[in-house]
């Protein structure tokens, strides 16, 4: 094998490495977890997912594997919080009640009272990401009598919370409900006012709110 050759396969491996880390996988996998029962108890389990977690489907029904690998089901009905590791980013969802999904259309009878809610970022000021679904019925066609089939799509929410309260962050009226609602802390609204931050740096807005304006602080 030539000395160039072997460069060219260095860098090929090289560039694979960057664009697919070893904890990045297609199929699902166990992966360490943990779910804080109802009375407080940490219980060490295993899911199995993806590298990319399907936070829509763990949000009703949860499927995980106990120490002696027996298979099991959960929801946000029985436990207060679900956490999960993959590479070196542990998620954690928490138990609230289901306001979101629809529970009519006789879904009722099968969707629990309460959802597990993902926590994008915690602290003073969390970040929660909401999958809320959204069904349309179903209805017949013209003279065919053709079956139109009732389809169903997921529309992303964020709310933040703030001494137990959920607040919906809008993207019609972003900046004037962030300038309201985070008014104590002046190196937030700065940036927000002049529309340097948007809706699409949420994060940062959490983040930096967390970091230098924490009004619980002594």
């Amino acid at each position: 094998m030539s000395t160039s050759t072997r460069l060219l396969l260095t860098g090929i491996f090289l560039i694979t490495g960057v664009l697919f880390p070893s904890a990045t996988w297609a199929k699902p996998k166990k992966v360490p977890g943990q779910i804080i029962d109802n009375d407080g108890h940490v219980i060490d389990v295993f899911f199995k997912m993806s590298s990319t977690p399907h936070f829509s489907a763990l949000q009703t029904r949860v499927v995980y594997y106990d120490i002696a690998d027996q298979k099991h089901e959960t929801n946000a009905d029985e436990a207060q919080e679900i956490r999960f590791t993959i590479g070196t980013k542990q998620y954690r969802m928490i138990s609230m009640p289901n306001e979101w999904n629809q529970r009519d259309q006789g879904l009722s009878a099968t969707m629990p009272n309460n959802i597990f809610v993902y926590l994008e970022i915690d602290g003073p000021l969390r970040l929660y990401h909401v999958f809320e679904v959204r069904r349309s019925p179903g209805g017949m066609g013209g003279p065919g009598l053709t079956v139109a089939l009732g389809t169903s799509y997921e529309r992303d929410r964020y709310y933040l919370q703030r001494d137990g309260e959920m607040f919906l962050v809008r993207g019609i009226s972003f900046r004037k409900d962030m300038m309201e609602y985070l008014v104590d802390c002046p190196i937030v609204i700065k940036p927000i006012e002049s529309r340097a931050w948007t809706k699409e740096n949420l994060i940062q807005i959490v983040k930096t709110y967390n970091q230098h304006c924490d009004y619980n602080k002594n």
